[in-house]
């Protein structure tokens, strides 16, 4: 848009480039400012930020207010036309799906692109996808998203992830990620799940790139499936029982609990709670805990406690087992506001009776047998009468 003193358009329209990047010539009144302001670049570039302000004195001198790095000024001589040439920086757009913990790109993420649709007063997500953009996977090692990039057209989006990368390992966003890309080549970022970040710089010297591209980097990270588990022990009045001992083992097997391998022993803690073992972010698997010793005057654990976390499309579970048979609330508990769950492992109270070492019940088992065999014979020798 070209603009003189009073905002008024010039030929009372906005000029669009030609295919040789002219956008007019025009005449204009010497010593009155002119406006030019761009509002739309071609696809792949950022337009002129701000508005470049100037004017033709009366020495033919063209004087021009605005920032020199997008834009080159030939003042006129000698009757010829001055010419001012508008440059517009190379855009590049990428979106990476990572690890949050690593950092590392991360393939075979699903994701689907929707556009924005008005109905009535209300602003929303497209019902269908974007054709095109149905079933877009992130790459393997460098986590790219294919098809989000430059070559959108201007609008606002809603870039949803139909599935994780791998689900039993990392969670799924539950949220839209919302974007838009202006008419000037401006990516911003309205909405964001999981993290989500936008940064730009401008790229020099990468031969990948042209010298001074202005690239958009919108990381996704995806962050391991988790949940916080805190193990404790109670009596049958669901008191903390502190001073029990345990031997705590993990199964890696599955290979979710990274950095928890081996066995570990833990005393059940004094205090409110009688913790045996606390992690805010417990991967899924299987803690297995066997009890080696119980406070002065509760009778021991029969069998072992296994405590199993499994990922599912839901969400996380968590089930608890004691020598096999299945626990539930309020020894198996998730707390609806902080999101923790809570396995409570029961000690009754009472004494095992100590083996005294004597004779037992065999005497008494004999002497019955002896009976039995003394009864059948009499009644056999009484039998051999009768016939």
């Amino acid at each position: 848009e070209l603009r003189d003193g009073e905002g008024s358009l010039i030929s009372g329209k906005a000029f669009e480039s030609d295919t040789d990047g002219i956008i007019t010539t025009a005449y204009l009144n010497v010593d009155e400012e002119y406006t030019l302001t761009e509002t739309a670049a071609p696809g792949g570039y950022v337009a002129m930020p701000g508005s470049m302000r100037f004017k033709i004195g009366h020495n033919e001198k063209l004087t021009i207010e605005g920032d020199t790095e997008y834009y080159t000024l030939e003042t006129p001589t000698n009757g010829k036309l001055g010419t001012i040439t508008v440059k517009n920086r190379p855009m590049v757009l990428q979106v990476i799906k990572t690890d949050a913990a690593t950092g590392q790109g991360l393939g075979g993420a699903h994701f689907a692109l929707y556009g924005e649709k008005t109905d009535g007063h209300l602003i929303e997500k497209d019902d269908n996808p974007m054709d095109g953009f149905t079933d877009l996977i992130s790459a393997e090692e460098t986590g790219l998203v294919p098809e989000i990039n430059e070559t959108l057209p201007a609008g606002t989006f809603y870039l949803e992830e139909k599935e994780s990368p791998d689900p039993d390992k990392y969670s799924l966003l539950t949220e839209d990620i919302r974007f838009s890309l202006s008419r000037t080549g401006l990516v911003s970022l309205l909405s964001q799940s999981g993290n989500v970040s936008l940064e730009s710089s401008v790229i020099s010297g990468d031969p990948a790139f042209e010298d001074g591209t202005l690239v958009y980097t919108m990381t996704i990270p995806n962050g391991s499936v988790t949940v916080p588990l805190r193990i404790v022990k109670v009596d049958q009045m669901m008191q903390p029982l502190e001073g029990a001992g345990f031997d705590i083992s993990f199964d890696t097997s599955g290979g979710q609990m990274t950095g928890l391998t081996g066995q570990v022993s833990a005393v059940s803690s004094p205090g409110s709670d009688a913790l045996i073992y606390e992690n805010n972010a417990m991967p899924p698997g299987t803690i297995i805990l066997t009890e080696t010793s119980q406070p002065e005057g509760y009778l021991p654990l029969e069998g072992v406690a296994v405590v199993q976390i499994r990922a599912q499309e839901t969400g996380i579970t968590v089930t608890a087992a004691i020598n096999g048979t299945e626990i539930s609330y309020p020894y198996v508990e998730r707390d609806m506001d902080t999101g923790v769950w809570t396995v409570r492992i029961l000690n009754s109270s009472g004494v095992e009776l100590p083996s005294t070492g004597g004779p037992g019940t065999g005497c008494f088992r004999m002497l019955g047998l002896m009976m039995i065999a003394g009864a059948g014979l009499l009644l056999w020798k009484k039998g051999r009468l009768l016939w």
